[in-house]
């Protein structure tokens, strides 16, 4: 899965949207003309808007701040997870094949 977003990504930065729209295959691209506004709809674009001003009221600098402060608690706490989750472990066994 993460292969392919970046192999999209990379066509999308190299062609643009319509260039990627026809180095896909056919059913690729009637999977996301039909499926993607399940991901991208308004939903997200609250959401969005949501960190964004959490972002222009300070709040994210704050807990940023705060974060450094502590010594990074909530990040080494993740990047702990990540280095043990199922999506490591796949890209472990498949790294080579990339």
């Amino acid at each position: 899965c993460c292969y392919e977003a970046k192999r999209i990504l990379d066509l999308w930065l190299q062609k643009g949207p319509s260039g990627l729209s026809s180095s896909i295959s056919p059913t690729a691209f009637f999977g996301g003309i039909t499926r993607g506004k399940r991901l991208i709809n308004e939903r997200t674009i609250q959401e969005l808007e949501v960190i964004f001003d959490e972002i222009r009221s300070g709040r994210f600098s704050q807990e940023w701040e705060l974060e450094v402060k502590n010594g990074f608690p909530v990040s080494r706490e993740r990047a702990n997870s990540e280095k043990v989750s199922l999506l490591q472990k796949t890209y472990d066994s498949l790294k080579d094949g990339f």
